[in-house]
C-alpha cells in the first residue's frame, strides 16, 4: 500500500517563513518557522529568505518524510521580487552540495538586468519549481507592478518540484505545485467561512475578508475583490472582497509605547476606558491616525466635542479611540460595501452575523469585545490562538516593554522573552491555507471521483470528522485546529515585565488574561473554532451612533477642512 499523502503549505510572512505539513484528514504532521533578524546589519529581505527557507526545510525534513509531500502551495506578504536575467540559468542549475543562498543573487533596484519582477508569493514557487514561476491573479491583483504570466486558475498545476529539493530534502520528483496566493487569502481559507461569516485579520496591515455578493459597491467601500484560489473550471466564478488597512500595527505600537509600558497595560486601560473616551453620550472623543496619509491629509488628529484638539484632556482615552476608529473604519467600509444607498450605520441586517478573527490582536479581550460590539457579530478564534495566548503570557511575550508592534514579530529588539512568543500568536493561518488548497487540488487531480461540493465544504466536512472523545461527566475533547503550528508556541519561562501605564495616571503589576472561551456550537467545536465575543444590541446602537459622527469628521479631513 502506498504511504498515505501529505500535503505542505508555506508563509512567508514580514517576520518569518513558516510551514506546516498536513496528512490527508488535515491533522498536522509537522510544523516549523524560521524567524527573520529584524535588527542590525542584515542581508536584503530577498536574501535572508532564500537562507531561511535552506534553514525552515532541513529542520522540517528532521520533523517528517518529506518524500511522502504529493502537493505544495504557499502564500506571501505582499512584496516584489526583481529577477535579474541570468537568474533562470541559475534555478534550473541548482546543486545540492550548496545553499541556495550561495547560488541565487536578486538586483535590489529597477535595472537594464533586470527580466522580470514578481510578487514575493510567485518568487517563492519559482525556489521550488527551478525556474520563473506564474503569478497567481489574485497576487497579479494585489501587484500591479508584477510581470510575467498569471495562473486564473488556483487549482492548476505549476510543475514538479525542483530536483535540488528531490537531491537535498528527498521531496517526491512527481510533487507538484499549485500558484501561491497573497497571505491574507491564504487565512481567509484556513477559517473555511461559512455564508454570513468574515474573516478580520489582524497584523501588520488589517484585512477584513468576506465572499463576494451581487451588487456590492467596492469603489464606495475602497474594496480589492480577489478571485477565489479554490475552484473547479466548471464552477461558478466565486470572488473574496478585501478591505484593508495599510500599517496598522504602526499606530498601535506608538499609542502603547506613548502612553502604558506593556501590552497587558494597553488591554487593561482599553477595557476601563468608557466606549469613546466618555460616559456622556454627546461627547465622544475621536482620533484618526493617518499616518500613512488618506488623498492630501498626513497626520495625527484628535476630537473632543466636535473640536479638533492637540491631545485628549485624559491620556488615558487614547489606547481605546485608536481601537475604536481602527475597526470603524471597517465597520463603515464595510457598511458602503453591502448597504443599499442611503447609507444605514444602524442597520446591521446586511453585515456578518460572525467575525473570525485572527492575529496578536485577537487574543486581546477588550479588542474582540469592541469588534463583536460594533459589528453586532459572534467573534470566533481558533482553539490554538486561545493556546498560543496562553503560552505566550507564560513566555512574557504580552509584558515585553520594548517598542514593539501589535502583530507578528515578538516585542522587538533587544528584548529577550520565551522563544517563539510572538509566532505562537502570529496565526500560521496562511501556511495552514496553502496546506489546505494543496490537498484540494491533489484529490481533484489524484481522486477526482471523491471531489464534490465547495472549497469550504470539503474542508469544514473533513475537519467535523476528527475523532472526539467524551470528557469525564461530559464535554467534547476536539481535536487541535492548527491554525498555529505547534511547534511555534513558547515555552513556560516566565519573564515578566512591568505592567502599568506610562503618563496616564495609573500603575499595577496585575497578569495579562487573554481570551477565554465562552460557550461554543458543537460544530464549531469539532472543527477547531472557540467563541470569544457575543453581540450586544445597545452597544451596537451606541457605536453606530459613534460610526455617523466618525463618519462626518472623516469627510472633514478627506477634504482637508480641519
Amino acid at each position: 500500500m502506498p504511504a498515505a499523502a501529505h500535503f505542505l503549505g508555506l508563509e512567508l510572512a514580514s517576520d518569518a517563513l513558516r510551514a506546516i505539513v498536513l496528512d490527508d484528514a488535515l491533522d498536522a504532521v509537522a510544523s516549523e518557522a524560521v524567524e527573520f533578524d529584524q535588527s542590525g546589519d542584515q542581508l536584503a529581505p530577498v536574501e535572508i529568505w532564500v537562507t531561511a527557507l535552506d534553514v525552515l526545510l532541513e529542520n522540517l525534513s528532521q520533523k517528517c518524510d518529506l518524500g511522502r509531500v504529493k502537493a505544495i502551495s504557499g502564500s506571501a506578504h505582499n512584496a516584489t521580487v526583481l529577477w535579474s536575467t541570468e537568474s533562470a540559468v541559475h534555478l534550473a542549475n541548482l546543486s545540492p552540495l550548496r545553499p541556495l543562498n550561495a547560488q541565487l543573487t536578486f538586483p535590489t533596484t529597477p535595472s537594464p538586468g533586470v527580466a522580470r519582477a514578481t510578487g514575493a508569493g510567485a518568487f517563492l514557487a519559482s525556489l521550488f519549481l527551478g525556474r520563473w514561476s506564474a503569478a497567481s491573479e489574485a497576487e497579479a491583483l494585489w501587484r500591479s507592478d508584477v510581470t510575467g504570466e498569471v495562473e486564473r486558475f488556483g487549482g492548476r498545476v505549476l510543475g514538479t518540484v525542483s530536483p535540488y529539493f528531490v537531491a537535498k530534502y528527498g521531496f517526491d520528483k512527481d510533487a507538484f505545485l499549485i500558484p501561491f496566493i497573497p497571505t491574507p487569502l491564504a487565512s481567509y481559507l484556513a477559517h473555511v467561512p461559512a455564508p454570513g461569516d468574515a474573516v478580520l485579520a489582524f497584523g501588520h496591515s488589517d484585512f477584513l475578508l468576506l465572499s463576494a455578493t451581487p451588487n456590492m459597491n467596492f469603489e464606495a467601500a475602497k474594496a480589492e475583490v480577489w478571485p477565489h484560489p479554490a475552484l473547479e473550471v466548471s464552477e461558478p466564478r466565486r470572488s473574496v472582497v478585501v478591505l484593508s488597512s495599510r500599517n496598522a500595527d504602526v499606530p498601535r505600537a506608538l499609542v502603547r509605547d506613548m502612553y502604558t509600558k506593556s501590552w497587558s497595560a494597553f488591554d487593561r486601560l482599553v477595557a476601563v476606558v468608557p466606549p469613546g473616551g466618555s460616559i456622556g453620550l454627546d461627547d465622544k472623543l475621536f482620533a484618526f491616525w493617518l499616518l500613512q496619509g488618506e488623498g492630501h491629509v498626513k497626520g495625527i488628529f484628535r476630537f473632543e466635542t466636535g473640536v479638533k484638539v492637540g491631545e485628549f484632556r485624559d491620556l488615558r482615552a487614547n489606547p481605546r479611540c485608536l481601537l475604536e476608529s481602527q475597526i470603524l473604519s471597517m465597520r463603515v467600509r464595510l457598511g458602503r460595501l453591502v448597504a443599499t444607498s442611503p447609507l444605514d450605520l444602524h442597520d446591521s441586517s446586511h453585515l456578518p452575523r460572525r467575525i473570525l478573527a485572527v492575529g496578536a490582536a485577537a487574543a486581546f479581550p477588550s479588542i474582540v469585545n469592541l469588534v463583536g460590539d460594533a459589528f453586532n457579530a459572534e467573534v470566533l478564534v481558533s482553539d490554538t490562538l486561545l493556546e498560543g495566548a496562553r503560552r505566550a503570557v507564560d513566555g512574557g511575550w504580552f509584558a515585553a516593554t520594548a517598542a514593539s508592534a501589535l502583530s507578528p514579530g515578538g516585542a522587538g529588539p533587544g528584548v529577550t522573552v520565551a522563544e517563539g512568543a510572538g509566532l505562537a500568536l502570529s496565526g500560521g493561518s496562511g501556511a495552514t491555507g496553502s496546506a489546505y488548497l494543496a490537498r484540494w487540488a491533489w484529490r481533484r487531480l489524484v481522486r477526482p471521483d471523491e471531489a464534490g461540493g465547495t472549497f469550504e465544504s470539503e474542508v469544514r466536512a473533513t475537519l467535523s470528522r476528527r475523532v472526539r472523545l467524551q470528557r469525564p461527566g461530559g464535554g467534547l475533547v476536539r481535536t487541535r485546529s492548527h491554525l498555529v503550528p505547534d511547534d511555534d508556541f513558547p515555552g513556560g519561562q516566565n519573564i515578566g515585565g512591568a505592567d502599568g501605564v506610562n503618563g496616564a495616571g495609573g500603575s499595577g503589576t496585575a497578569a495579562f488574561v487573554p481570551i477565554t472561551s465562552l460557550a461554543t456550537s458543537e460544530l464549531d467545536s469539532a472543527i477547531g473554532f472557540a467563541r470569544v465575543a457575543e453581540p450586544d444590541q445597545d452597544a451596537f446602537a451606541m457605536y453606530a451612533a459613534q460610526a455617523v459622527e466618525w463618519t462626518r469628521l472623516e469627510g472633514l479631513l478627506a477634504r482637508a477642512l480641519v
